[in-house]
């Protein structure tokens, strides 16, 4: 699996476990997609419990546009979303955004 960049390859992984019924879209947790931390330690946790992991710019660099219309296009399936690793991570802007792509 792969993508254009890194936001891209991360939904195609997100897609391609949706389709195998490994995780849902009931919850997705937002890492930043520029710095490993975040979304490696929680990976495990997050698909271990069945929700969706996704890797968002959170510093406006460019990134949240794959994972904007990745979040927009299954919005209406999406219950709840949360940022990992507090503002630093992704700001509270980002957020802001990335919420009203899935309402």
């Amino acid at each position: 699996l792969a993508g254009a960049d890194r936001f891209a390859t991360a939904a195609a992984v997100t897609d391609e476990l949706l389709a195998r019924r490994r995780v849902g879209l009931g919850r997705v947790w937002a890492a930043t997609g520029h710095d490993w931390a975040d979304a490696v330690t929680a990976g495990p946790v997050v698909a271990g419990v069945g929700e969706s992991l996704m890797l968002v710019d959170g510093a406006d660099r460019g990134g949240d546009a794959n994972a904007g219309r990745w979040l927009y296009a299954r919005g209406l399936h999406i219950d709840a979303a949360r940022a990992l690793g507090g503002d630093a991570a992704v700001s509270p802007a980002a957020s802001a955004r990335l919420a009203r792509r899935i309402s």
